[in-house]
């Protein structure tokens, strides 16, 4: 037994070997790294030591690893596989023409797409550019990614093939880039190019993602002490189909705007050209108003819940309640509350504590009352004020003190102090 054998029979005592997707992680004994030990491709096994890749020989990690799978298998034959990539066969031929003319057919798609566009009328000034050549600039210079000088000779060529009508100068294209009209042209070109797979898509997803401009910005940081520069960006959102990936809406807006008000806009322009059956969407898009807009197109929404969502009350919302009318005076209590009431009104004509019982927050009490026999109301406002607040069962009971200075007769069957609900109350009240 020689030394390699003796500190793999140490390496094997000391040591717990497990492979791990056919690879043997064996440590260093004079350093802290560690080895890779792995079958090959002819049945051999094959370390990573500077012993084994300099005598091709067996080393004492091979020989540990070959120790503890004797031992863990009891002499039985172990068939390890090697981990390999696998790969496709590339159709090179189909591959090669589309790559080689992906230009010409994206120029001449976009050509017959911009053709579409009309000419805004013009009753006074110099001639403008057609707008459809304007927009078949634009689009083509960000496609080719070049800056406006150099992007000039490629409106040239396109002149000359019958794509545009007379190639515009590089000024010109920048001025259209930055003019804010182009915007909906721009728009209304990304939902008629999916027009023709209306029939294919009824599913919908919606999200949002960022991208940068040539622009920067810069501002003092009174946290760090200095100047920090960024590249500004702005955020595009978009509709698209869940089968084809095919954009049938977009918007973009500032960097910093939320997801949640986009979906509504974005829905009703993707319906108005598809039929639409579902929208899904993350977290961010979690709004009774996005809910509600997707079903009134006829669409189920499939937004997840937030942790912290609740299922809602099942009470009617109610911000303003009447009370009753009396004889003599028109009396009016507006109840201006943040959630729901349960029993609305609870009212006492005369001055006294009155009881209202409510799952909400109660923000204010407003109370008017005047004489309908006058010409005009008196322009006084008498605040209720709230003299406790209690919660029992999940509810919140407001005591609420009237200021009422004067008596006014209970109407006929109704008690001083009673507590009435607006579903028992009389409808002559």
């Amino acid at each position: 037994m020689d030394k390699r054998e003796m500190r793999a029979l140490t390496i094997a005592a000391t040591t717990r070997l497990a492979p791990d997707n056919g690879c043997w992680k064996v440590p260093s004994q004079t350093g802290e790294g560690t080895y890779r030990v792995v079958v090959t491709g002819a049945g051999s096994w094959s370390c990573t030591c500077p012993d084994h890749e300099e005598r091709l020989a067996d080393c004492k990690h091979i020989m540990a690893v070959e120790i503890t799978v004797q031992r863990e298998a009891g002499k039985q034959k172990v068939t390890y596989t090697e981990m390999v990539k696998v790969t496709y066969s590339q159709n090179w031929s189909a591959y090669n023409a589309v790559q080689t003319g992906e230009k010409e057919m994206f120029l001449r798609l976009l050509a017959e797409l911009c053709s579409t566009i009309p000419q805004p009328p013009q009753a006074i000034g110099r001639p403008r550019l057609p707008l459809s050549d304007m927009a078949f600039a634009v689009v083509s210079k960000v496609y080719a990614r070049f800056s406006a000088r150099r992007f000039a000779s490629d409106l040239r060529t396109a002149e000359a093939a019958g794509l545009v009508d007379k190639a515009p100068s590089f000024n010109s294209v920048l001025r259209y880039m930055r003019s804010p009209e182009v915007t909906p042209v721009l728009s209304r070109l990304v939902e008629v190019s999916s027009l023709p797979l209306k029939a294919v898509e009824t599913d919908f997803a919606v999200d949002s993602t960022g991208f940068g401009t040539s622009q920067r910005r810069s501002w003092y940081s009174q946290k760090h002490g200095r100047v920090i520069e960024s590249r500004d960006w702005r955020k595009v959102h978009a509709m698209a189909g869940v089968r084809t990936h095919i954009v049938t809406a977009v918007e973009v807006g500032p960097y910093a705007s939320g997801d949640a008000p986009y979906l509504p806009g974005l829905a009703a322009t993707t319906a108005a050209n598809f039929p639409m059956r579902e929208v899904s969407a993350d977290k961010g898009y979690l709004t009774k108003n996005n809910a509600a807009a997707v079903e009134r197109l006829g669409a189920t929404p499939y937004i997840p819940f937030k942790s912290n969502s609740v299922e809602p009350a099942v009470q009617t919302k109610s911000t303003h309640c009447r009370l009753h009318r009396t004889p003599r005076r028109l009396r009016i209590v507006a109840l201006r509350v943040a959630g729901y009431l349960d029993m609305v009104p609870i009212f006492s004509v005369y001055p006294r504590t009155i009881r209202l019982e409510a799952s909400c927050t109660l923000k204010r009490l407003q109370f008017r009352s005047w004489d309908p026999h006058r010409t005009r109301p008196p322009p006084s406002h008498l605040w209720c004020r709230i003299a406790s607040c209690t919660r029992t069962e999940g509810k919140r009971r407001f005591l609420v003190q009237s200021p009422l200075g004067d008596e006014i007769p209970l109407p006929e069957g109704v008690n001083p102090g009673e507590q009435v609900s607006r579903t028992s109350a009389s409808p002559a009240w």
